[in-house]
């Protein structure tokens, strides 16, 4: 129990989202936790492409098909569509997941829960940054129509006082 505690906060820890590593260029938005040479290797290969079938992306993570049909249902995050034929098709958006998942358990030694955990909270991290991102934009929008009616009021201002001296 004592151990699962430490690791969970270990994993919190770990998966705080700094600011982006100018020099990673694309891998920018991957957390610090997972720059190991491996698993940004992993990264790169990933193909440009709309969509992968299931093989593809067992090929890709480095496991079994079983497993990542076993991980769909643990983590939520990794959810595949399913075409007409009820064929998975993964997201480039989905490997991304399924190899932090699969460093968090095979590589960083995670239990399921504590990967669940830390998913959860890296989740929860990018929405409340996300959040923040969106507040900043509303606040510069309203500076900006501030300062608008500011410069409007002042040209308002002095049209008023020529006009007063005008009349004197």
């Amino acid at each position: 129990m004592e151990s699962s505690k430490r690791l969970l906060k270990e994993a919190e820890r770990l998966s705080r989202i700094g600011k982006p590593d100018e020099s990673l260029g694309e891998n920018s938005a991957i957390p610090d936790f997972f720059r190991q040479d491996e698993f940004l290797n992993k990264w790169n290969k990933i193909p440009d492409k709309m969509a992968f079938k299931i093989g593809e992306v067992a090929d890709l993570v480095g496991v079994k098909q079983y497993v990542l049909r076993y991980w769909e249902t643990e983590f939520d995050e990794l959810r595949p569509k399913k075409g007409p034929n009820n064929q998975r098709m993964y997201s480039r958006k989905n490997i991304e997941i399924a190899l932090m998942i699969q460093h968090l358990l095979h590589v960083e030694r995670f239990s399921i829960e504590g990967a669940r955990k830390f998913m959860r909270k890296r989740k929860e991290e990018r929405r409340s940054l996300k959040k923040q991102e969106t507040n900043l934009k509303r606040f510069e929008e309203s500076l900006r129509s501030a300062q608008s009616l500011q410069r409007k009021i002042h040209d308002f201002k002095i049209r008023l006082d020529s006009y007063f001296r005008l009349d004197a």
